[in-house]
C-alpha cells in the first residue's frame, strides 16, 4: 500500500508492481501455511514476499525522499540502500530456490541439493557483496552507495563474481 500512494504521488503506477506481486505470494504463502504447515514454500513464498515488498515499496519511498520531495521523508539513503539489497534475495528466492522446492516444499532427489546450495549461495554471496560494494544505488541512480566499505572492495567484488555461476547452476 505504501508504495501504491508513493508511486501515485510521484506519478509511477509502474513503480508499485512489486507491491502488487508481493500480495499476491504473501497470499499464496498464507494458504500454504495454512492448509500445509510442513511445506517449507509457505514460508518462502512469504519471506519473498517481504523481500519484493521491501524491493518496490524501499524504492518508491527512497525516490519520494530523495529525487521527487527532497527532505520531505526520513530515511531516504537507507530505503534506497535497502531496496537495492533486496534485489538479489527477490530474484534468488523466485527464481532459483522456489521451482527447486515446489510443489512439496523439498528437493525432488538429494541430487537437486547441489543447485538448492548454489542458488542459497548466490543469493548470499550476491546480496552481502551487492550491498557493500562501493557503486551506485539502482533505486536512485546518482547517489552512492551510502554503506559501502572501500577497504573490502576486493572482498565484495569477488563475492559478486562467485555468485553470478552460482546463479547460474
Amino acid at each position: 500500500v505504501l508504495g501504491l500512494v508513493l508511486a501515485g504521488l510521484d506519478g509511477s503506477i509502474a513503480g508499485a508492481v512489486p507491491g502488487v506481486g508481493a500480495v499476491g505470494f504473501a497470499v499464496a504463502g498464507a494458504l500454504v501455511l495454512f492448509q500445509r504447515p510442513d511445506n517449507r514454500l509457505g514460508w518462502l513464498f512469504c519471506a519473498g514476499a517481504v523481500t519484493m515488498s521491501v524491493l518496490g515499496a524501499g524504492g518508491a519511498y527512497a525516490t519520494r525522499a530523495l529525487v521527487h520531495a527532497p527532505g520531505s521523508l526520513p530515511g531516504g539513503l537507507f530505503a534506497a540502500w535497502l531496496a537495492d539489497f533486496m534485489a538479489i534475495p527477490t530474484i534468488g528466492l523466485f527464481a532459483g530456490v522456489l521451482p527447486q522446492l515446489f510443489p512439496t516444499g523439498r528437493a525432488v532427489s538429494r541430487w537437486w541439493r547441489l543447485p538448492l546450495w548454489a542458488a542459497w549461495g548466490y543469493i548470499v554471496l550476491g546480496a552481502v557483496g551487492n550491498g557493500f560494494l562501493p557503486q551506485r544505488l539502482e533505486s536512485v541512480p546518482g547517489w552512492p552507495n551510502p554503506y559501502a566499505i572501500p577497504s573490502a572492495k576486493a572482498l565484495f567484488a569477488a563475492g559478486i563474481r562467485l555468485s553470478v555461476p552460482l546463479g547460474v547452476v
